[in-house]
């Protein structure tokens, strides 16, 4: 529910949560699954650190390519 918050500029981290077949759900109950049924724990992520704009651009490219930020 709270992102971590980021530091000296940075953003704040991912929330958590927890689909099943592609739906949120509310993780503290009990939740009976059927055959085929599919689970994604999305753990949440750390805040980030210092200005985005200061990151050299191709480190950031990087960044993005690899998933760690969203365009």
């Amino acid at each position: 529910r709270f992102p971590a918050p980021g530091a000296e500029g940075g953003g704040a981290g991912g929330k958590g949560a927890v689909l099943i077949d592609g739906q949120p759900v509310d993780y503290r109950i009990n939740h009976v699954l059927k055959p085929g049924q599919k689970i994604l724990l999305r753990t949440p992520g750390g805040g980030g650190f210092g200005e985005p704009g200061a990151r050299a651009p191709d480190a950031a490219e990087r960044d993005r390519l690899d998933g760690y930020v969203e365009a």
